[in-house]
């Protein structure tokens, strides 16, 4: 065996390890995160295709459980008993439109699609301004709905980091981990 290895050698060695554990060889910092982040950029498109018709879908299912319950999901004087009836007749109509099932059905994985990617993007560390977007682009897609404080403290984090800064006070109840 010599100390010097050939291209080929160098090639084949790299070919049988995984792509994520190759960080010296590849040409940018953040290539793994900004894979990810197309991964993200497609899923959130083919999640918005069914945004519409699941909230159409949504609303024509909840007017057709209303009528049959005789009153509005939110009611305020609602019970276990009730809620349970509400949950009962939403999967009776569920079953009997295929349809209703289906486009809810696919809502949900898209909504899962983006949610893992997201968590695997959380993870990551960026190293570079186009990393830290692709942070920021999966904190904005989990707030679509709500705000996801651990995605907004990461992201807080990191560009603080990246900024070489550190955040000069403690935010009381906060996701915040403050670090040294």
């Amino acid at each position: 065996m010599t100390a010097t290895s050939t291209r080929r050698a160098v090639l084949a060695g790299a070919a049988s390890m995984p792509v994520l554990s190759l960080p010296a060889l590849a040409s940018e910092p953040d290539a793994a995160l900004l894979a990810l982040g197309r991964q993200l950029d497609h899923a959130i498109k083919r999640k918005a295709e069914t945004d519409k018709p699941w909230r159409e879908e949504v609303r024509d299912l909840h007017a057709r459980i209303e009528a049959r319950v005789g009153c509005r999901n939110d009611h305020p004087e609602w019970d276990e008993a009730d809620l349970k009836r509400w949950r009962t007749v939403s999967h009776e109509e569920l079953k009997r439109s295929p349809t209703s099932q289906q486009i809810v059905d696919d809502q949900v994985a898209g909504a899962e699609a983006v949610e893992a990617i997201c968590a695997q993007i959380l993870e990551s560390r960026p190293q570079t301004l186009t990393g830290l977007g692709v942070l920021a682009l999966a904190t904005a897609a989990m707030n679509e709905d709500d705000v996801d404080e651990e995605f907004t403290a990461v992201l807080v984090e990191e560009v603080l980091r990246l900024a070489g800064m550190a955040l000069p006070f403690e935010v009381t109840g906060s996701p915040f981990k403050l670090s040294a």
